[in-house]
């Protein structure tokens, strides 16, 4: 339409003129645009400005948060837009000419970061610093704008209540003082610690929404009490090593403070729903449940006074035990983190159930939990997605696929980030947008940002640093924006009960037996009595449960013999001799008459038949596989103890770690179990080169060769397997059916060659 109206004839006069010629313009720029955007749908890449680019283009105000983490060669690259000439050379775009952006009179550039000194922080470079207007933004310490600040966020719930023992209401600016009264005694009071710091902005913000959240149901000092144990209390054990009396002492003292601040000191801790701890009284058999809502609304899960609403899925149990008094505890912690819309973060021991407690909660309340493992290979990108190739799509065809933490996001199912302290710190600080109070997340991918729907809810499970295993501390301004809760170690009643909930026929006394031992086993080994060599040891509930699951299997009641599976579940562990003979001592003085002096010998006898393969207590099936290749291994006797202990983890279905000296065999004796089980075994050799995607698989492209070499491995693999079920069974026991089967197969496999 451009292109007519500027080739038709022409007005008379000069102005005519130069409008018909603006028209031809007009109408070339469009065409152009037409052809560029004609090119770009048929190619199979195209060029996409980031953000950087496209505000210089716009000029736009570019902010780019937590700049010192970015790597510095990247970092670098910014150097020519912020020296004056404000211009940009991008090669990657390939073109014959580059193209040198300038950019526009109004783009500004903003940077913001952490100073160093914490985990996983740094300063710039200087030479990138002093191209930056430098602000340093002082921390809000005065007491007088905290007070001004606590006290006008506190008055959205300025609502005086008179409680039956009051003599006076309380009101925004009486909170406000008592909240900085505590946060100076408790700073003093850990101020003995030198890894403990004052409380942050965002800490008190945190306690004062949690108080406007819940007042109107709660009260004044309930919600005032309940607020400082979800923001400070419950994090206590977390990023310092102590112990469990030195924490729930600290956590009395704390709680005794609160009280002491408020208007009446004879409050009475059942109506504050408090105890000695953080959490109530409960009664015996009390446990998280669903009810109905008292003003009429919509379902909602949780233990008095805290709960949250029921998801669109059907509620249904977790399998994981809330009524015994620790977990019940950590969940009422949770339930109280989840009140509100911060990320928690579960930190413990393991073994203390940090996943299973989030997915039990998210099955009793209906919500779909997706469960994502950090490592330190974790890329953004596998967290938020990217574009991959379509199977079965012609050739090229790339499509978008969201990630598992972008999709359960737009779903708004909830989120556990197991293993944080993990993941590379790029990685987190990647999604500070989505944890904090913006509560969205951007995908320069997509250019697009997604908000997270109130469903939404992100947990974040980690092992203390001290336990090692790669994990790194997280840096202050990273862990306040969450709740974080301590999850508390079970102790012996716990366990008990847990056990006798799931495993009810081996009766009460032999599962205090066993749970005793093992809590005996671990007490000495954390006060290194012995098991020096391997250490730290972690002996917890998960043992118990492997030496209640053998027994249900392998023995028949009422005869149990818990001695059977020593050795397979506990001597084997241990590095040398010495450290199973006192492992061996304490069992013996532990289960006193149970079976103690009834123990199996400690050389497990061996047999093979046509159709089983047994060591000690243990047996497998053999099963029609190939023949083993020359040379055959060797059977010594110094392999059966492992062999027994490996044959119970295939037959339980249990994952096994197989640990010993160069050259002691640990290889080989994976090889003779699979060989005289008849199993497959893949081997693959991991070194610190190694990346995910060699254990999970890509995207390759298809070849010819590759598939014919599978399919001839496929048919020798069936005929070996033919030749193995002959030779072990017979050929009375291979029917013709089988055979024909066989042979069809084969003959499919070496057509397709």
């Amino acid at each position: 339409a451009l292109l007519a109206a500027a080739l038709a004839p022409p007005a008379e006069g000069a102005g005519a003129t130069e409008a018909a010629a603006a028209r031809l313009r007009a109408a070339l720029h469009e065409s152009e645009a037409l052809a560029d955007e004609l090119r770009a749908a048929a190619a199979l890449f195209v060029w996409v400005d980031g953000p950087l680019v496209t505000a210089m283009r716009r000029g736009d105000l570019l902010l780019i948060d937590e700049i010192s983490l970015a790597e510095d060669a990247v970092l670098e690259r910014l150097n020519s837009v912020l020296d004056p000439s404000r211009t940009l050379t991008v090669p990657e775009k390939g073109e014959r000419q580059l193209e040198t952006i300038v950019a526009h009179p109004s783009f500004r550039l903003l940077a913001t970061m952490n100073p160093g000194g914490d985990f996983g922080k740094k300063e710039l470079s200087p030479a990138l610093r002093n191209r930056f207007t430098e602000v340093w933004v002082p921390a809000v310490t005065a007491r007088e704008e905290l007070l001004s600040l606590l006290s006008r966020t506190l008055s959205a719930a300025d609502a005086p209540m008179e409680e039956a023992d009051a003599t006076a209401a309380w009101d925004a600016g009486d909170a406000a003082e008592a909240m900085l009264l505590f946060v100076e005694w408790l700073g003093e009071r850990r101020g003995r610690r030198p890894s403990s710091g004052g409380p942050s902005l965002r800490d008190l913000l945190a306690w004062a929404g949690f108080v406007c959240e819940t007042q109107p149901r709660l009260g004044w000092p309930a919600a005032y009490v309940h607020g400082a144990c979800l923001t400070f209390v419950d994090a206590m054990g977390l990023q310092v090593s102590s112990s469990r009396a030195e924490r729930e002492a600290l956590r009395a003292a704390s709680v005794s403070k609160l009280v002491s601040l408020l208007p009446t000191h004879e409050q009475r801790r059942a109506d504050l729903y408090v105890g000695t701890d953080t959490f109530p009284a409960f009664a015996a058999g009390a446990a998280p449940s669903p009810t109905a809502s008292p003003n009429g609304g919509s379902a909602r899960f949780g233990l008095d006074p805290f709960f949250v609403p029921l998801g669109g899925g059907a509620p249904c149990a977790g399998g994981f035990s809330l009524a015994t008094p620790t977990p019940r505890a950590n969940a009422f912690r949770v339930l109280r983190a989840m009140q509100l819309r911060k990320p928690v973060l579960l930190e413990g021991s393991p073994g203390v159930g940090k996943t299973s407690l989030v997915q039990a909660l998210g099955a009793a309340c209906g919500h779909r939990v997706v469960r994502i493992n950090l490592s330190e290979q974790t890329d953004l990108m596998d967290l938020l997605g990217s574009d991959l190739p379509v199977e079965g799509a012609p050739p090229g065809t790339y499509a978008w696929q969201d990630g598992p933490f972008l999709a359960a996001l737009r779903s708004g199912h909830w989120v556990i980030l197991d293993e944080l302290n993990l993941a590379p710190q790029a990685v987190l600080e990647g999604l500070n947008s989505c944890l904090d109070h913006r509560a969205t997340v951007y995908v320069p991918e997509l250019a697009a940002s997604f908000e997270c729907p109130p469903s939404f809810r992100v947990f974040g499970c980690q092992n203390p640093l001290q336990q090692g295993g790669g994990r790194k501390g997280l840096p202050k301004s990273f862990l306040n924006r969450f709740t974080q809760v301590w999850m508390e170690e079970l102790d012996a009643a716990d366990m008990r009960a847990i056990a006798g909930s799931l495993f009810a026929a081996l009766g009460a006394p032999l599962l205090e037996q066993l749970v005793g031992f093992v809590r005996a086993l671990q007490a000495a080994l954390a006060r290194r009595e012995f098991g020096a060599a391997g250490g730290p040891w972690d002996f917890n509930l998960r043992d118990v449960f492997r030496w209640c699951e053998l027994m249900l299997a392998l023995q028949a009641p009422p005869h149990w013999r818990p001695g059977a599976f020593l050795d397979a579940l506990f001597l084997q562990r241990f590095r040398s001799e010495s450290d199973r003979k006192a492992a061996l001592r304490l069992y013996r003085e532990s289960m006193g008459g149970c079976d103690a002096a009834q123990l199996p010998p400690l050389q497990p006898h061996f047999a093979v038949s046509s159709r089983w393969v047994q060591v000690g207590c243990a047996w497998l099936p053999r099963a029609a596989a190939q023949l083993p290749p020359p040379p055959p291994l060797q059977l010594l006797h110094g392999m059966l103890r492992p062999l027994q202990a490996l044959i119970l983890g295939v037959r339980m279905g249990w994952m096994c770690v197989v640990s010993g000296e160069g050259g002691a065999g640990k290889s080989s004796s994976l090889r003779l179990l699979a060989q005289l089980s008849g199993a497959r075994l893949e081997e693959t050799v991991l070194s610190t080169a190694t990346d995910t995607t060699e254990l999970l698989g890509c995207f390759e492209q298809t070849e010819l060769s590759r598939l014919q070499l599978e399919t001839l491995q496929e048919a020798d693999e069936l005929g070996r397997s033919l030749i193995g079920q002959l030779a072990v069974v017979g050929v009375s026991q291979v029917s013709r059916k089988c055979l024909g089967r066989v042979s069809e197969v084969t003959r499919k496999c070496l057509g397709r060659v």
